[in-house]
C-alpha cells in the first residue's frame, strides 16, 4: 500500500512549482525588456537630431545673402552698368538657390555724404534655381552717387 504524502509535502510541491513559474516569467520579461534598449546609445542622452543648416553657396563672384523671407542668394554687383535709361543706373546679377516665381529687389540710394536720399526698385519673374538673372534700377533724381540693398523677397 502506497502512503500519499501529507499535505505539507504537497504545499511544498506547490510552491516550489509556483516559484520556477514566477522566475521563468521574470526571466522571459527581463529578455524582452533588455532587447528592446539599444545598447550602443547612452540612455541620458536626447534622441533628437539638430537640423543641419542649409549648405548652398553662391557661385564664384558672387556675394552670399539672404532674402527677407529666407532664401539663400548670391548678388554679383555690376562694375560699369548700361545705362539705358534715366541719369544714374545701378545693376546687380543674382542667383537663387530656390525657384522663384516672383523676385523682388529695392535700393536705398545714397549721396555723396551716404545720406539716404530715395529708393528704387526692380523684379523678375519665373527665376530658376541657379540661373543668373540680372536687376537694373536706375532713375532721373539728382546727386544720387551709392545705393545699398534694401530688401529682397522671392515668393
Amino acid at each position: 500500500m502506497s502512503e500519499e504524502p501529507n499535505i505539507e509535502t504537497k504545499a511544498v510541491k506547490t510552491n516550489w512549482v509556483g516559484l520556477i513559474a514566477l522566475l521563468i516569467i521574470a526571466g522571459l520579461l527581463f529578455q524582452c525588456v533588455n532587447s528592446s534598449i539599444d545598447s550602443s546609445r547612452d540612455l541620458d542622452q536626447p534622441t533628437y537630431k539638430t537640423p543641419e543648416p542649409p549648405t548652398w553657396s553662391a557661385p564664384a563672384g558672387y556675394s552670399t545673402a539672404v532674402t527677407d523671407n529666407g532664401v539663400p542668394i548670391g548678388i554679383k554687383w555690376h562694375d560699369r552698368p548700361r545705362c539705358d535709361l534715366g541719369d544714374w543706373c545701378f545693376a546687380a546679377d543674382i542667383v537663387t538657390s530656390v525657384n522663384c516665381p516672383h523676385f523682388y529687389a529695392s535700393i536705398t540710394l545714397l549721396d555723396k555724404s551716404g545720406t539716404n536720399i530715395g529708393w528704387t526698385n526692380d523684379s523678375a519673374q519665373g527665376i530658376v534655381a541657379g540661373e543668373k538673372t540680372s536687376l537694373n534700377f536706375h532713375g532721373y533724381q539728382s546727386g544720387v552717387t551709392s545705393a545699398r540693398i534694401a530688401e529682397t523677397k522671392c515668393y
